[in-house]
This record gives C-alpha cells, sequence and structure tokens, in this order.
C-alpha cells in the first residue's frame, strides 16, 4: 500500500480494503502461469494484422455520410446530455447523470454537469477542467487546436460526443477489427422527433452480445442517442433540448472557478501543521492503529526521527514485528518471521522518503507518512478532487490533549467517506479517523507525542541481528520477476489484441505515431488508486499534444459495474482493457506482470521510451517522449 499512501490521504488506502482490495502487491504465492507469446522463452513475436474493414450496408453508408456532412456544417450546438448505466443484478445502479453540452467552432467547449461539480470549458486559448470540488488548484491546459481535440478531451461524457467529430465520428477507423457490421434498423421516434438507427454489430457473430445503437435525426441528420449493449449490461446517451447553430453568449465559455470546499479555519490548521512539521528538528511517538472492515489490522508502532534523516521505526503487529533504521547512510530493516535475513539499501533523503520506505517495507505499520510530506501533512492535496468538504469541528480532547478537529467528506469509489483530523495546540496530529458506515473503519492515535525530543545516536544505528545475512537473490529464490526482463527503453512492446470495455478490438498498431501509456492497474489495488490522479492530470496535459493512455485492467468479471463507475467518477476516459481474468489476463500474462501499478510508455515510433514510469517520473517520460519525431 505504500505507494498509495504516497499519493495522498493515508488513510483512504483502506477504504480500497473495504471495498475488496488486496493488500499484496506481489503474487509470489500464486502458482506460475504458462509462458504465454512474448513472454522470456517464449519465439519471436509476431507482426499485428492489418484490420479487415467492415461490412456497411449501402443505406447505413447513406445515413453515415448526412451525419459526417451535418456535423461538419455545424458552427454551434447545444443540448442537454443524460447518461444511464444498466447492470442487471447490480447492488446499486448508478444514477442518470445529467449535462450541459455545448460548442461553437472553431475550438469553443462547455461542458458543466446538472449540480455544477463537473466542468470543462474550452475559452479558444486555455481548457480548464474541474472533476469535483478541488482543494484549490484545477486542471488548466492550452486550449485545444480544434473542435475534435477538445471533444477528445470530454469523451467520459459518452461516446455520442465522439459523433460531431469531422475525422471519423462513428471510430470506424479505430475500431475496424471489431466491428463486423453497420446496417439500417426500424426508424422510430424520441421525444416525438423521428430517428433512423445506425446498428453496428460487433465482433461476435450473429449472435454477438456486442451491439451500438445510433439513432440520428431524420431532418437534420444530426444524433440523438446512443445505446451500447454488451451482454446484459447497457448504457445509453441521450441528447435532449438540441439547439442547431444557436447564439450562444460568451458567458457560456468563460471559466469560474468552483467554490473552495475547505474553509479558511481549516486551511489555517493546515498551514501551521505543515509549519510545524517542517520546523521539528526531532520527533516521536508511539502509535496504536486498528482497522475493521475486510482487511483487519491492529498494530502498534514506535516511530524516533532525527534531522536530517535519521529514523527508526519498530511495529509490532498480530503478525510479526518489523524494525526500519535508517543512520543517513544506510537504511537496515528485518523483521520476526524472517530472523536469519535483512535487508539493507541506502538512506533515504529525508523523513517523508523513509516514511514512505518504511510503509513500503510494512504496509500494516501505525503511522501516516504523508505527516512528513512537505507542506501537506495530511496528503489532502493528492486526493482534493475527491473532497466535497474541509472544515474545523468543535474542539475536543485526545487522551487528556486539548486538539482541533478538521472533518473531511470524500466520494471515495462511489462511496461517501469521512475522515477527522485532531490536531494537538502544537500543531502536530494526535488521531485520525477514517470511516465508510458499515464497510470499514480505521482509527490511528498517537500518544507519547513530542517535538524535538533529545534522541542520542545510539537509536539510530543500522545494526542486523547478529548472525542474520543480507537478503539475496539466491536468499530469496521464491519472489518472481516483476514484468517481463525484455520490456526495456529501445525495445519493442509486445503486440496487444484484446477487447476494451465496449467490446471493441485494441491492437497498438491503432496507436501509430502517438505516445503510448500501457497502465496495468485495477480498482482494488489501493496503490493504482492512489496513482489515478496524477495519470489524468498528465492525460489532460498532454492529449491534445499526441498521448494517449490504454489502460489494462486486472479486475475480475464480477467487478465490471465499479470498474465503469470509478472510470467516470476519476474522469479516465481513455479505453480501458478488461477480460475480467484478473492476473491470467492475456495482456498481463503476455507482459509477464507481477504487481502493479504498472506501465509501459511507447514512443512515437513505436518503440519502449520508458518502463514504469509513475509518480513524478510519469510527466517529465510523457514530456521527453512526445518531444521526439
Amino acid at each position: 500500500m505504500q505507494r498509495f499512501r504516497s499519493r495522498g490521504v493515508w488513510l483512504a488506502a483502506f477504504a480500497a480494503a473495504a471495498l475488496g482490495l488486496s493488500s499484496r502487491l506481489v503474487l509470489a504465492a500464486d502458482p506460475p502461469a504458462p509462458t504465454p507469446t512474448g513472454a522470456p522463452g517464449a519465439g519471436p513475436v509476431s507482426p499485428e494484422p492489418t484490420p479487415a474493414a467492415p461490412a456497411i450496408d449501402p443505406t447505413a453508408q447513406a445515413l453515415i455520410n448526412s451525419l459526417i456532412a451535418a456535423t461538419a456544417s455545424l458552427h454551434s450546438f447545444s443540448a442537454t446530455l443524460v447518461s444511464t448505466l444498466s447492470v442487471p443484478g447490480s447492488p446499486r445502479a448508478p444514477e442518470p447523470q445529467k449535462t450541459t453540452f455545448c460548442f461553437q467552432r472553431p475550438n469553443l467547449l462547455a461542458v458543466v454537469s446538472a449540480d455544477g461539480r463537473l466542468k470543462t470549458i474550452c475559452d479558444g486559448t486555455h481548457c480548464f477542467s474541474v472533476t469535483a470540488r478541488t482543494m484549490g488548484p484545477f486542471d488548466k491546459a492550452d486550449g485545444p487546436p480544434d473542435l475534435d481535440a477538445a471533444l477528445d478531451g470530454v469523451a467520459s461524457l459518452g461516446k455520442i460526443v465522439s459523433l460531431f467529430k469531422k475525422d471519423d465520428p462513428l471510430g470506424l477507423k479505430a475500431a475496424q477489427p471489431s466491428v463486423e457490421s453497420v446496417s439500417v434498423g426500424a426508424p422510430t421516434q424520441i421525444d416525438g422527433t423521428p430517428v433512423d438507427i445506425l446498428d453496428m454489430r460487433l465482433e461476435g457473430g450473429p449472435d454477438s452480445q456486442f451491439r451500438a445503437y445510433i439513432a440520428l435525426g431524420q431532418a437534420d441528420h444530426l444524433p440523438r442517442r446512443m445505446t451500447l449493449s454488451a451482454g446484459t449490461a447497457t448504457v445509453t446517451w441521450t441528447l435532449s433540448d438540441v439547439k442547431v447553430n444557436p447564439q450562444l453568449d460568451k458567458s457560456v465559455f468563460t471559466f469560474t472557478p468552483p467554490p473552495d470546499p475547505v474553509d479558511s479555519k481549516a486551511r489555517a490548521v493546515l498551514a501551521a501543521m505543515a509549519k510545524a512539521y517542517a520546523n521539528l528538528k526531532s520527533y516521536s511517538s508511539t502509535n496504536y492503529l486498528k482497522v475493521t472492515g475486510q482487511e483487519a489490522i491492529d498494530a502498534c508502532t514506535a516511530i524516533k526521527l532525527r534531522r536530517p534523516f535519521f529514523g527508526s521505526i519498530t511495529t509490532l503487529s498480530d503478525k510479526k514485528t518489523t524494525h526500519v533504521i535508517s543512520n543517513g547512510k544506510e537504511l537496515v530493516s528485518f523483521n520476526s518471521s524472517d530472523k536469519d535475513l535483512y535487508d539493507k539499501s541506502t538512506a533515504p533523503e529525508d523523513w517523508y522518503a523513509f516514511a514512505q520506505k518504511a510503509a513500503e517495507i510494512d504496509p500494516q505499520a501505525a503511522f501516516n507518512p504523508d505527516l512528513f510530506k512537505p507542506g501537506d501533512p495530511l496528503g489532502f492535496q493528492a486526493f482534493g478532487h475527491m473532497l466535497e468538504s474541509l472544515v474545523v469541528g468543535p474542539p475536543s480532547t485526545v487522551a487528556g490533549v486539548p486538539v482541533d478537529t478538521l472533518e473531511g467528506r470524500f466520494q471515495e469509489q462511489g462511496h461517501t467517506a469521512t475522515i477527522r483530523a485532531y490536531v494537538g495546540q502544537d500543531h502536530l496530529l494526535r488521531r485520525l479517523t477514517y470511516d465508510i458506515g458499515s464497510m470499514m473503519s480505521a482509527d490511528l492515535v498517537l500518544t507519547d507525542v513530542k517535538a524535538n525530543p533529545t534522541l542520542p545516536a545510539d537509536l539510530f544505528k543500522a545494526v542486523p541481528p547478529q548472525g542474520a545475512k543480507l537478503r539475496t537473490a539466491a536468499a530469496n529464490p521464491a519472489e518472481p520477476p516483476m514484468y517481463d526482463p525484455r520490456l526495456k527503453p529501445g525495445a519493442q512492446p509486445f503486440p496487444i489484441t484484446a477487447k476494451d470495455m465496449d467490446g471493441k478490438s485494441v491492437t497498438l498498431a491503432g496507436y501509430r505515431g502517438k505516445v503510448l501509456l500501457l497502465d496495468f492497474w485495477a480498482t482494488w489495488c489501493g496503490p493504482c488508486m492512489g496513482e489515478v490522479p496524477n495519470v489524468v492530470k498528465v492525460y489532460r496535459k498532454h492529449h491534445v499534444k499526441g498521448f494517449e493512455i490504454l489502460g489494462i485492467s486486472l479486475d475480475q468479471a464480477d467487478g465490471r459495474s465499479n470498474l465503469l463507475s470509478v472510470m467516470k467518477a476519476q474522469g479516465m476516459t481513455w479505453r480501458q482493457v478488461f477480460d475480467g481474468q484478473g492476473w491470467t489476463g492475456a495482456v498481463p500474462k503476455l507482459y509477464a506482470v507481477q504487481a502493479i501499478p504498472f506501465t509501459v510508455l511507447v514512443g512515437r515510433n513505436g518503440r519502449i521510451a520508458a518502463v514504469n514510469a509513475r509518480g513524478d517520473e510519469l510527466d517529465p517520460a510523457v514530456t521527453k517522449a512526445l518531444a521526439q519525431k
């Protein structure tokens, strides 16, 4: 869970546990899978086949041509877009989403949700995006060169918005491998408007479970509805109150920052905390963590830190006792379950890096690494996109210590979560709780908190237990490789032939000339969810320059509806490969992926530009790849 903790609100990691997450990032205990094509020991990788053109009925082609002509002639457009998702048997069906959708050529766009919380405004010079009420900053990128690029940026609204693109509105070029035929269905009416129906049958034969139905107005040939069905799941987008070439006021495309969900008193508490932790010369506390839910944790951790980078963290849980010690030059760790072995590495450069490393070594440690994160002691900034409110609650006490209380509400993967931080008058944390109703709760209590205690150098001796040996590959032969070792910069990525969430075939050939990130992840993976905001931010920044993402979901078959909900809530507008097989899925096996999150960045030339670029490394890697022709 370390990477998830290092990316935002630490206790949010436990929300992942409540939603069926696993804290294992490496499935060393799983049986080895058969060697796939492209994996170590396999033969040469075959080139991807050239996609075959779909069969298009002449009448359907005429309707497609009418659609292209009608959208190309539009100067402006406005409508209300309503999206609905139907998944029979799902315990909680998502509510219909209503959005105002309007544009004006050449590159003005306004998309605003009914409650005003979600919006994308392109004013011709810049594009501003708010995925929810943020902690202050909102996403801002250079304005797209044309309307097609602007529409790509709001693809999360649904496939129907792509029907207004001049270039391949039905996506037939990109979807050729999976579109078997396009025909004309029986005409009907939508809200009294006569419409013609395009019926797109996707790969799978006459009984294929993947279908797309597109309703076009008979009078203006513009989209009115689009329905995608995959098995029993159906998603529908409907355009109502359609206005063709309306006079749109300039204010429609003027961005107004959203209200700040963090009140001024809460910001003052956060600022005082950041200053207090930054000014510490040394620190110590004894912490107790209790988590209830699908993943139960009961642990005690003693922390001792001294500037610039000395640290000692000892955690006692029901499973083992773990020691992590840094003497400023080396970091040594060992635990009671491997008494004869220890690990050693270069000492981290500061307290925050040390805390992150300790959390990686023992994910059940009872402390919050973000306390030592410069400027963001509770990690709220990284998860601000999910924040609904943060206020100062009534004063209280923790173990007799007077505290101020911060009360926050988050949207965590479709669930409302409450977090409370209890901060002493010295501006140091005394307690942190996280709650998602009956699903899970976490309670971290910090006792014997001391600012600037005298900590002798003997506490930070990085000495392993007597007789213990340094862990090596030979000492730990069961540890599997994290991914195929042939994946390295300059090499060819392994060809992919798979299906996305809409049942359309996906190949790397469809991304030629683009910079493409293959992102292996899952909604049950805490570190993956912690990385999502960063991935979304980088995508929005560079998408108009030719950056694409192809998600490879390791979710199981019963996680499809949750995957769709998470994609929508997080603004993950790119295509996702999903076969419901988790770690044994075709693409993870092909790339021999043993830990997630995992990424492969492919350059415009079709060769690997970077492997496993994440966090602060992702944006520079994408920028460098885009600069290379």
